[in-house]
C-alpha cells in the first residue's frame, strides 16, 4: 500500500504514523527502529526530516511587523563559581512581543553581529525595543 504522508518511503502508513507518534513522544529514534522492525538509518532519517520541517515551519510564522518588544539573554549550563561561567554553557536570546509571542535563537557569544540580524528579521523598522544593555 501506498503512504500517502511520504511519497517515495518504502514504509506502510501504519508504521509512518507509529514512527510520527513516536517522535512526538519524544522516543529515541533507535527504540523505534527496534519496536517497528526498520533500519535505524531510516528512523534517524525520517526524524531528521521531522525536524528540518518543524523549523521551516517556525521559520515561516516569524510576523516582521512586531512593533515593541523585550529582548534579554539566558545562560544555561553548570558550574557557575562567583559571577563566572565554568565549563561548557549555551546562550539563548529572547525576544517577547508586545502581543505576548516569544521567539529564541541559540547564539554564541553575546554580541551586536549575533543579536541585531535577529531582531531585525522580527520587528519592523522604527520598533521600540526595549533591553538592559546599552550595546543594542
Amino acid at each position: 500500500m501506498k503512504n500517502k504522508y511520504f511519497r517515495g518511503a518504502h514504509l506502510s502508513e501504519r508504521k509512518f504514523k507509529t514512527i510520527l507518534r513516536g517522535f512526538c513522544e519524544d522516543v529515541e529514534a533507535i527504540k523505534i527502529a527496534e519496536l517497528n522492525n526498520i533500519n535505524r538509518n531510516t528512523a534517524h532519517s525520517l526524524f531528521k526530516k521531522f525536524r528540518e520541517r518543524i523549523y521551516e515551519l517556525a521559520l515561516n510564522e516569524y510576523p516582521n511587523d512586531i512593533t515593541s518588544c523585550q529582548v534579554d539573554e539566558s545562560w544555561f549550563g553548570k558550574n557557575r563559581q562567583r559571577g563566572m561561567w565554568f565549563g561548557y554553557h549555551t546562550i539563548v536570546f529572547g525576544l517577547i512581543t508586545d502581543r505576548g509571542k516569544v521567539y529564541t535563537k541559540i547564539i554564541n557569544r553575546v554580541s551586536k553581529d549575533e543579536i541585531y540580524p535577529f531582531i531585525c528579521g522580527l520587528c519592523a523598522p522604527g520598533s521600540m525595543i526595549l533591553s538592559d544593555a546599552a550595546a543594542l
